[in-house]
This record gives C-alpha cells, sequence and structure tokens, in this order.
C-alpha cells in the first residue's frame, strides 16, 4: 500500500510541475536585447522597392530601421547631417562608390531579461553607388523558364549607349524588340527592349509596340541576393497569342559573361 501512494504522489506532482511549466512559460523566450537593424532600398518602374548592396546614380533609395525605437540617429558617408526618422530617401547624381550609413538605435531595455543590455546599439552598412553604364546585372545569362527547363537560351542584358542605353533581348524567347516602342527603323532597332536599370535589377516593357516577337511584355529582373551570377526573371505576356489571364513567366539563369 505504501509503495502504491508513493507511486501516486509522485505521478500528480510529475503533473503539476508540468501543468506549471506550460502555465509559466520563459518571459524572456522571444525577447532580444536591443539591436540595430536596417535596410538599403533601391526603387525601380515596375519592380517596385528592392534590397540592394549597389544603387545607381539618379535612382531614389529608400533606408528603413526594421524595428522601432525610441529614437534613430542615421549618419551617411561624409554628411554632417544627422536623421532622425525610422526611414528616408537619399539620391545621387555622382557615382561615388562607397557610402557608409551609420544607424545608432536607442530603446528602453529590459533589464529582467537582459540586464547588461544599455539600450543602444550601433550599426553600420555599405553601399555602391555607380554609373548606369556599371550596373551589376549587365551581362549575358544562360537559363530556362519554369515548367520548360529543357529548352534552354541565352538572355542578354547589355549598355548600348547613347540613346539606346540598356536593352534586354530574348525574353521573351524570340524577342528582339525595337528600343522606346517605335516600328521607324533607327541605330537602336534590334537589340531588345528598353527599360530601367537598377543596381541589382532591370525593368522593362514594350511600350505600344509589341512586334519582334516581343508579345507586349512587360516585367523585371533581378540578381538573386548575395550571389550576382545569378538571376531571375519575373514577366507578363499581354499578347493576342495569350488569351486571357495574361501569362505570368519566370526565367532563372546563370551568368556566362
Amino acid at each position: 500500500m505504501k509503495t502504491r501512494n508513493f507511486l501516486f504522489w509522485s505521478g500528480l506532482l510529475w503533473v503539476l510541475m508540468a501543468c506549471g511549466n506550460e502555465r509559466d512559460p520563459d518571459p524572456c523566450k522571444d525577447l532580444t536585447p536591443v539591436t540595430a537593424d536596417f535596410k538599403i532600398e533601391e526603387w525601380l518602374f515596375i519592380l517596385g522597392p528592392y534590397e540592394t548592396d549597389t544603387v545607381l546614380t539618379y535612382r531614389p533609395i529608400i533606408i528603413t530601421a526594421l524595428q522601432d525605437y525610441d529614437s534613430y540617429e542615421w549618419k551617411v558617408g561624409s554628411d554632417p547631417t544627422i536623421r532622425t526618422e525610422k526611414s528616408f530617401n537619399l539620391g545621387f547624381t555622382q557615382a561615388v562608390g562607397k557610402i557608409d550609413i551609420r544607424l545608432i538605435a536607442r530603446r528602453s531595455p529590459n533589464l529582467s531579461c537582459f540586464p547588461d543590455d544599455n539600450g543602444i546599439d550601433t550599426l553600420t552598412k555599405s553601399v555602391y553607388v555607380s554609373e548606369w553604364a556599371n550596373s551589376p546585372i549587365i551581362g549575358n545569362y544562360e537559363g530556362y523558364v519554369v515548367g520548360r527547363e529543357s529548352d534552354r537560351f541565352v538572355v542578354e542584358i547589355q549598355d548600348y549607349g547613347g540613346d539606346c542605353g540598356i536593352t534586354i533581348k530574348n525574353i521573351p524567347k524570340g524577342c528582339v524588340g525595337v528600343v522606346g516602342g517605335s516600328s521607324i527603323p533607327d541605330p537602336c532597332n534590334e537589340i531588345g527592349l528598353d527599360g530601367f536599370p537598377g543596381g541589382g535589377a532591370f525593368s522593362f516593357d514594350t511600350g505600344y509596340y509589341g512586334g519582334g516577337g516581343c508579345d507586349n511584355s512587360e516585367g523585371f529582373a533581378k540578381l538573386k541576393k548575395g550571389n550576382k551570377n545569378e538571376i531571375e526573371i519575373e514577366y507578363t505576356r499581354f499578347g493576342r497569342s495569350n488569351p486571357n489571364p495574361p501569362l505570368k513567366e519566370k526565367f532563372i539563369g546563370t551568368r556566362i559573361n
């Protein structure tokens, strides 16, 4: 009888302890000390804002803290201006190369969880400001459209300079296109679709001209984060050969030069 009573009370005590642990979880489990963090985005037509470490001149840039703090103290390069908002815009008219962006974040610390936290953290990230002709996305990429992996082909994103600028050729496959959306012969004919380059992306559309195998398409190319040799191109085809809804496709490629 004593043995059975011991087992009963031991089991009951274990259940009560387990239930107590469920009712009283670790209050610090999902918390962290005050940590500064922010993202650097470039805004590009069609694509919108996207994170990048390289931006181009005359492109809108958005700097945003990733958490809410009691105060923000920003410093951009050698500019003496101190910004104090959570998010702000930048723009550069010259290719100045590497720019350091520093955030000092302050927030009341949770001392019961982190007794050594002083409520202040500092983070510096770098961004590179480049001319359009030096955009890292320029190059040739071999790959395929998702769903048609065996049909491999090369997409070209090249800078032809002058009025022709940076264009994309062979998206969709067979698209030669005419820069500026005109069928009038000029030096820019048959070199690809005109578009808007960014530091790590390129947006494009056919304008009012859907000839040259381009099928009234629009979309954007974007380098994979942390790998400037891998590209993804998402685009929509609105042409007559594609009934509603418009056909959405995705190209995945690897740089060959």
